[in-house]
């Protein structure tokens, strides 16, 4: 009896857990139908855009960043970059859309900011400004425009846990250096006379002659492309000029391996000054640098040798012998002198004088 008990609660027990994973296969079945019904309505119309604002050098403007047309939004991260040459970044405030967590350092260019809900499963379709960018033009920043370009990094749409890619379309923001107003030079006053003079009568005024009708102001965009090399930190810079301006000078663009060979306009060399009439594309051309191969060691030449001089013959010292005279000849050294033996004195019978009588000894010579 007591068997067939505990059988009976195992079976219940069962029963019950059986019952409660299929109620929640269900639910969760349902929480899924909800999240792609959610998903469904949520159509991706998401427009970011930045505002475009006029400045002198040397004065601050403020660029907008702008949420349009959200049809839901959970979480924004956001690419800036901008003309250092030109601007000067001074300040990043958050709007009054979304949080602004953690403002880039103002040094950063490009620099990458990301927006987000206080409630991270939320879903926000408010649309107005998201940021305000503060820059100051630089002192000798030339007139013209210069872009504050913006790209999307990534966005999403929460429904409770579940995130989804969100497609934003992006517009770009524009800078307008305008040219700075000249400060009108004082007019100087008239000294008063002592004497003071009848009023001379003003002649009528002439009727005001009528002045030409104003040229309407066209714009006109001119792309320097500067890809595969980099001009400004970019691949390519836009200018708006007015139609019909002149350029003296374009900027040079930089390539590694490369030296740049001049700007183009469909494949023709540009020649400066040159006049813009129309919407026109600039394209940079390349030279490839090629490294000179190392030139052989040239065997050098041998020097010949100058040939000695012969030096000039030595010349006798002078004779202190008179001429005429006989040069003097050493006597010769006689090895052993002979003896001398006295020739026999004879006495002629007819003569009367006595010779004398000579005796020589073996040891005495007669050399002198």
């Amino acid at each position: 009896m007591k068997r067939a008990i505990k059988l009976g609660v195992l079976l219940v027990t069962l029963a019950a857990i059986m019952v409660w994973a299929l109620a929640a296969d269900e639910g969760y079945e349902n929480y899924n139908n909800e999240v792609r019904a959610a998903f469904t309505t949520l159509n991706d119309n998401v427009r970011v855009y930045a505002t475009t604002a006029n400045a002198a050098p040397g004065e601050y403007v403020d660029i907008n960043i702008r949420l349009d047309e959200n049809s839901g939004i959970t979480m924004l991260f956001l690419n800036v970059s901008y003309n250092s040459a030109v601007l000067e970044r001074v300040g990043l405030t958050a709007g009054d859309t979304m949080l602004l967590p953690q403002p880039p350092p103002t040094d950063a260019n490009p620099f990458n900011t990301n927006f987000e809900l206080a409630d991270p499963t939320g879903v926000s379709t408010a649309t107005g400004n998201l940021a305000t960018i503060r820059f100051r033009v630089r002192d000798y920043a030339p007139v013209g425009a210069t872009p504050v370009t913006i790209s999307v990094s990534s966005a999403y749409v929460a429904y409770g846990f579940v995130f989804n890619a969100v497609n934003v379309s992006v517009s770009n923001g524009l800078v307008n250096v305008t040219a700075p107003q000249e400060e009108p030079t004082p007019t100087p006053t008239a000294t008063p006379t002592a004497t003071p003079t009848p009023p001379t009568p003003s002649p009528s005024p002439a009727p005001p002659t009528p002045s030409p009708s104003p040229t309407p102001h066209i714009t006109i965009a001119i792309v320097l492309n500067a890809a595969p090399g980099q001009l400004d930190g970019s691949g390519y810079i836009t200018w708006l000029r007015p139609i019909g301006e002149t350029v003296n000078s374009l900027p040079t663009p930089t390539r590694a391996g490369y030296t740049f060979a001049g700007w183009t306009i469909d494949g023709n060399a540009v020649n400066l000054p040159y006049t813009f009439n129309a919407n026109t594309t600039l394209q940079a051309t390349w030279t490839a640098i090629v490294a000179p191969s190392p030139s052989p060691s040239p065997t050098p030449t041998p020097t010949p040798s100058p040939s000695p001089t012969p030096g000039p013959s030595a010349t006798p010292a002078p004779s202190n012998i008179p001429p005429g005279l006989p040069t003097h000849q050493p006597l010769p050294i006689p090895q052993d002198p002979p003896t001398h033996q006295p020739p026999p004195l004879v006495h002629q019978a007819n003569d009367p004088t006595p010779k004398p009588t000579l005796s020589i000894s073996a040891s005495q010579s007669l050399w002198q």
